[in-house]
Order: C-alpha cells, then sequence, then structure tokens
C-alpha cells in the first residue's frame, strides 16, 4: 500500500472565547471535540457518526450458542471495562419457554431485547452485543423456518459515560502527489466531491471551501508521541457484514469502536486522534479539549482552492525523515 506523506486538517472562520479556530490550529492547538456531537452538529460530511460506535451492525461468526442441531443463536454478552486491564464479562443464555419459539423471528427478538440485554444492563455493562438481524437458512421438514443469526448489534450503554473525544484528519498518501510534489486533481477533485449523500469534508454547508492546514506525516507523529494516552489510527471503512472487529478486539480495546465506519464514508479517508476512554473508571485523566502539537513552521496553510492547488507537500519531508520514519505501523500508535 502507498505510504502516508501527511494530513489535511479542515478547520473553519469561527471563534470561541475570542480564539479564531483556524488562527489556533495554525499555531498547533488542536481541538478534540465530544465524540457525541458529530452525530448532532457540523456540515453533513462530518457527522459520519462519531457517535455510531454506540450502535453498529457486525458479522459475528464466534462462540455460538448451539439451541438445537438445525438452529443456531449466539449468546448476548455484557463487557463492563473495570480499568486498562481488568473486564467483567457476562453472558446470558437464551432459553425458550415454548420450543417453538425459536422458529419465530420476532419472539426471538423480543426475548433478546425485552429481557437479556436490559439484564446485561443491569449488570452495569458498558457495551452490550446481541444478535440484531435475521434470515431465513432453511426449512426443516415440517416447513418451519431455521433462522440463521449471523449479524450482531454492539451497544454503547450509557454514551454520556464515555470521556471520548476526537480529532479527524484526511489522509494523504505518495500516490496522492504529482511528481512536482503538488497535490494530484484526482485527489482535489475527491476532497470536493458532493455527489455523494454524506457531502464533501472541504466544503462548509453553504458550499464553501474551509480554511486548512497541511501537517506532514512525521511532524504529527513527533506529537502524537508526545502525549500520553492518546490513540492514533486509519479508520477502517466496512461493507454490511464485515465489520473490522469481532467481540475479542472490542473486549481487549474498547477504543476500537471509534475506528469503524460504513463503507459509504469511504471518500473521506479518515485519520483519527482519540483521547479519553469508554469510561472514567477506566482511566482517571480527564481527557482536554485542546491539544497542543509543537509543529512550528513544518506546517503549511491555506485558505483558498489556488493555495491548495499550489500546496508543495514534499518540501519539509527530508527534513522530518531525519529522526522519524515515513511507515505509519512504526511511527504511530497502534490500536492493538
Amino acid at each position: 500500500m502507498s505510504q502516508i506523506v501527511g494530513f489535511l486538517k479542515f478547520s473553519d472562520f469561527k471563534s470561541s472565547n475570542g480564539k479564531a479556530h483556524f488562527q489556533e490550529l495554525i499555531k498547533g492547538n488542536v481541538f478534540f471535540q465530544d465524540y457525541k456531537w458529530f452525530g448532532e452538529n457540523g456540515s453533513i460530511a462530518q457527522q459520519a457518526e462519531e457517535g455510531s460506535a454506540s450502535r453498529v451492525a457486525f458479522l459475528q461468526n464466534r462462540n455460538p450458542i448451539y439451541v438445537r442441531h438445525d438452529y443456531t443463536i449466539f449468546s448476548p454478552v455484557g463487557i463492563r471495562y473495570l480499568n486498562q486491564k481488568d473486564r467483567n464479562l457476562n453472558s446470558i443464555m437464551v432459553n425458550f419457554l415454548d420450543e417453538l419459539d425459536v422458529y419465530s423471528e420476532e419472539k426471538v427478538r423480543q426475548k433478546i431485547e425485552d429481557e437479556c440485554v436490559p439484564s446485561l444492563i443491569e449488570h452495569k455493562s458498558d457495551v452490550v452485543i446481541y444478535p440484531s438481524r435475521f434470515k431465513i437458512k432453511s426449512f426443516n421438514p415440517m416447513g418451519k423456518p431455521i433462522y440463521d443469526f449471523d449479524e450482531l448489534t454492539i451497544k454503547l450503554v450509557n454514551p454520556d459515560a464515555a470521556t471520548w473525544r476526537i480529532s479527524c484528519f484526511v489522509t494523504v498518501y505518495e500516490s496522492d502527489i504529482t511528481p512536482e510534489g503538488n497535490l494530484s486533481q484526482t485527489f482535489i477533485d475527491s476532497l470536493l466531491d458532493t455527489s455523494s449523500e454524506k457531502g464533501s469534508i472541504a466544503l462548509d454547508d453553504l458550499g464553501r471551501l474551509r480554511p486548512w492546514v497541511w501537517i506532514p506525516f512525521d511532524v504529527l507523529c513527533r506529537g502524537v508521541q508526545k502525549i500520553k494516552g492518546i490513540k492514533s489510527g486509519i479508520v477502517k471503512y466496512y461493507k454490511s457484514k464485515e465489520y473490522p472487529f469481532n467481540k475479542n478486539d472490542i473486549l481487549v480495546n474498547p477504543n476500537k469502536l471509534l475506528f469503524a465506519k460504513g463503507e459509504e464514508y469511504e471518500t473521506q479517508r479518515e485519520f483519527r486522534l482519540v483521547v479519553g476512554e469508554v469510561n472514567s473508571q477506566y482511566s482517571q485523566v480527564c481527557p482536554k479539549r485542546i491539544v497542543r502539537f509543537y509543529w512550528g513552521s513544518y506546517i503549511d496553510h491555506g485558505v483558498t482552492l489556488d493555495e491548495l492547488r499550489n500546496l508543495l507537500v514534499t518540501k519539509d519531508i527530508k527534513k522530518c525523515r531525519k529522526k522519524y520514519t515515513l511507515n505509519s505501523s512504526v511511527a504511530l500508535k497502534t490500536l492493538s
């Protein structure tokens, strides 16, 4: 895969507490927004469901509970994150009073959502995972449908308890750069494309280009490496039933919930920085709203499309390479 060269961070011309957002970004003061904000505010493209981590359907093909020889169902699971190492894992067997209920999709759904999930929530679970989509796999000799439970829902029980804050960037690869060292027209066109219902991350709701800052890859690496507790990574975009993380991934690292989106957002090419945790017990450190990145004169910035086209993205790369490698798997903190 093509190496990462750097990132574009789009801002706005608004101010808070007497400080202009764009000017603060130029100085290296990066704002981290409450992860729930994106589902309610911002441009259409920004509403990339940062809060979608609270409810995502995904394929899960591990740990099935076999109710019958011709019927499979997954056991609903609740996870409580006590701290960085300890978890409480609770599961509930789906039992049916009437054997025929196993053939009724509606009765199975009602049993799970009305009884199993609330029971897991009572155990103070932070996250619950349970079957939510059903399909007819085949029919038995009596003509009764045999349901296959191959898709689950993961739900963040109390989003208000999470202390997560997010800052988002557009990833730029070597393949996006012309031989002269500028952003390719193809890449710029993709930034400005509004044909998707999700809109363009580079434009505001009135169709105007948002002010931007260019950050070379290694400059961001330097900042990430100096900030305690920060998580970073490229967002994984998935097709229906191809969610990139399984139950064990979420059990080990709840932050992975924030690094997956549906494929309809793929044009955003998002790279995320995350501070905070799934709850205040997981980490007692209160995440900052503003994180200082000391990128000095290594970044570039502009407000017009011509400035973006004329941006020379390779001018500082050789200087940065003296200390940091252009290899994201080494230079950036991983989610594992």
